[in-house]
């Protein structure tokens, strides 16, 4: 058996931490994510409220039943925790009905850790490491994200970090904006700093536009329904 606490995989930045990755190890690793999902940042999980055990069952039944693997992000320097992610196929976690699943999509779910102190760009170097570990799967052409459309800090970061905007969802437990990230894109992303805040000003107001553009289809596309 392999040991969990070694990482399995590392991403290098010019000017930032080196990251690395290893397969989450739920006894060890459960206490600090208790804590990481207990914060009021992290309500848009859903896991607020659960028992340490609670928790640990939930990621359990989710790796032996292959709805999805998990995975630790470290401070290469320290091994110090800095995020969770988990990995799925898009196919089999009943995202089908609300946009064209490919074979070579991948999912992924993010929480990053409140760290003490602030680690300048640390999101966006954290969502560049996961695109290194999951695109070093030659199968994998699109990663794909669907947080939750209440938290919009969460969405900015994927635009950030190269995701698309995709469709505007509402799955079984929240509204989703769906997003994806090519492999083609991917490669274009800066490996040295992240966009500058007038960039990011821009994806905000592209994002409200973009928002609102889907809502008024959408109450429009019900509106010419109920008229038929």
């Amino acid at each position: 058996m392999s040991d969990q606490s070694q990482p399995c995989f590392t991403s290098m930045f010019e000017g930032f931490e080196t990251l690395a990755i290893r397969p989450l190890a739920l006894e060890d690793d459960m206490p600090v994510l208790h804590d990481w999902f207990s914060r009021d940042y992290a309500r848009f999980r859903g896991m607020r409220g659960k028992s340490i055990g609670e928790l640990r069952r939930k990621y359990q039944e989710g790796i032996d039943s292959d709805a999805f693997d998990a995975f630790v992000g470290l401070r290469s320097s320290t091994a110090e925790r800095l995020f969770l992610f988990e990995r799925y196929r898009p196919e089999r976690a009943g995202l089908a009905p609300w946009y064209h699943a490919r074979l070579s999509d991948r999912g992924v779910h993010l929480i990053v850790a409140p760290v003490d102190a602030p680690i300048h760009a640390l999101t966006y170097f954290v969502l560049l490491s996961i695109g290194d570990f999951v695109f070093s799967d030659s199968s994998v052409d699109r990663i794909v994200a669907e947080p939750d459309l209440r938290n919009r800090k969460a969405v900015m970061r994927f635009v950030q970090a190269g995701y698309r905007l995709g469709p505007v969802v509402r799955l079984p437990d929240k509204v989703a904006q769906m997003v994806f990230l090519t492999r083609e894109r991917w490669l274009t992303m800066s490996r040295s700093q992240a966009p500058s805040k007038p960039r990011l000003l821009f994806w905000a107001i592209k994002l409200e536009y973009h928002i609102t553009f889907k809502r008024l289809l959408k109450r429009l596309g019900n509106a010419m329904r109920r008229q038929a």
